[in-house]
């Protein structure tokens, strides 16, 4: 989530680092969350916000240090790129 400008420097980081992922922006002045993102078609739905977790995604996580808009007790949890690319690699083998 982010403004125009942001959204736009997040999709050139995912290309950058990460060209197998899709990237779907979501500009915070149009909505609060992103339970209205399709992800019914992927394998992981990865958020550093616990109420962006709310999608219809067969997996999610959440990224980054523990803070309070993020505490979880169950699930993943990954605190580096290294951690998420590891995931989405077991995800891929368990399909």
């Amino acid at each position: 989530m982010g403004t125009r400008p942001n959204l736009r420097a997040k999709k050139d980081w995912i290309r950058r680092k990460m060209s197998y992922a899709k990237f779907i922006g979501v500009n915070y002045l149009e909505h609060y969350n992103k339970e209205h993102i399709d992800m019914s078609d992927s394998i992981l739905f990865i958020d550093d916000s616990v109420a962006n977790l709310g999608t219809n995604a067969p997996n999610v996580a959440v990224f980054g240090t523990v803070y309070p808009w993020n505490e979880v007790r169950d699930g993943d949890r990954c605190l580096t790129w290294d951690d998420v690319e590891s995931l989405v690699e077991r995800l891929e083998n368990e399909y």
